[in-house]
């Protein structure tokens, strides 16, 4: 195990324990001891398949076998267009993705991911599935449901406006 996944898992292990949760952690508190879990399971992830954060997001919100415009994928990943481009561009020089350009406009370039990229895209979702795994071992099926409704709910309670 490489040290990062090493602390992904010490860190992962903290999360589900709660024996040792302090009976007056904030909401607050364990959000960001959640955070810092899933941010060490992400670096794990980048460790393994050797890419930045925002090649990670943007592999991550690819169709699977579909071309995709830019400005498209830039809207799935949550990033601005240009950062997008650029993240983009340093995909294509790795061999991850393919540009292709459109039929319909010739001013508007297709992505799709390569046959590394694919298997880029199906390591990472590997990655996640295990840790989802680990997660709802600790859980039975009901606490599962609750579990994803309550963190949905705290999602909308605390996003923008």
């Amino acid at each position: 195990l490489t040290s990062s996944t090493a602390a992904a898992n010490y860190l992962l292990m903290a999360m589900i324990d709660t024996g040792n949760q302090s009976p007056t952690a904030s909401l607050w508190d364990l959000a960001t001891r959640l955070q810092r879990c899933c941010e060490a399971q992400a670096e794990s992830i980048r460790l393994e398949t050797r890419l930045s954060p925002a090649e990670l997001t943007l592999l991550r919100a690819f169709p699977s076998g579909e071309a995709i415009a830019g400005s498209q994928l830039a809207h799935a990943a949550e990033l601005s267009v240009s950062r997008c481009s650029r993240v983009v561009d340093r995909l294509v020089r790795r061999g991850l993705v393919e540009r292709d350009e459109s039929s319909a406009d010739r001013r508007v370039s297709l992505l799709r991911l390569s046959r590394a990229g694919q298997k880029s895209k199906a390591t990472i979702a590997d990655c996640l599935s295990r840790c989802d795994e680990r997660i709802r071992t600790q859980l039975t099926p009901s606490e599962a449901i609750q579990t994803e409704a309550a963190l949905a709910r705290l999602v909308r309670a605390l996003e923008p406006t």
